[in-house]
């Protein structure tokens, strides 16, 4: 008896202690998109920031299933994902601005962008502070042009680049996506 149970506590042993993903791959369905976000602070100190609705496939935090990962849009509903960019700058302690907002995974809803009311971005998202835990510098920019501008703007969607360099990894990994490439990293002007 001893001899079959020794087995089974090995790899019963060995699955607790392997780490579940960090990310979700979510399949093509409706998400907002927060990648380009502006973002307004707000007196609670959570932003609100104007992104779009896609509908290609996507990534998003491991909340212990992809089911829970994964939340399905509704008419008054979408969660924010990742999407691969195609290019981002950094922004360093030297930026002029060094506060950004997390989106990833927040609930939003559909509204009208009071800035814009024509404007493609019109999914309103709250997000959040950098969470503990997440360094507030280096931060990325989606932009295809570099400018110091980009790092000076009050506030963004954003990311770190290590989180970036994550999400395309495990992105890579998903049936179809290996030849998925690596968003380019701008470099300013010489």
């Amino acid at each position: 008896m001893l001899r079959r149970v020794a087995p089974l506590l090995v790899v019963l042993s060995f699955a607790c202690a392997t780490k579940p993903p960090q990310l979700a791959y979510c399949p093509p369905a409706p998400f907002a998109n927060c990648t380009e976000a502006k973002c307004a602070l707000q007196s609670d100190g959570n932003y609100t920031c104007w992104c779009v609705e896609d509908t290609r496939y996507s990534a998003t935090l491991w909340a212990g299933s992809q089911a829970a990962s994964c939340k399905d849009a509704t008419a008054t509903y979408l969660q924010s994902r990742y999407h691969p960019t195609t290019a981002y700058q950094v922004c360093d302690s030297t930026a002029a601005n060094q506060t950004w907002a997390w989106c990833l995974g927040v609930s939003c809803k559909p509204s009208t962008n009071p800035n814009d009311p024509n404007s493609k971005e019109n999914i309103a998202c709250t997000c959040i502070p950098v969470p503990s835990g997440v360094q507030a510098v280096p931060y990325i920019v989606t932009t295809n042009t570099w400018s110091a501008e980009n790092c000076a703007f009050k506030y963004w969607s954003s990311a770190t680049p290590a989180d970036v360099a994550q999400a395309t990894s495990f992105l890579q990994k998903q049936p179809g996506l290996a030849n998925l490439k690596p968003p380019t990293l701008l470099q300013p002007p010489k």
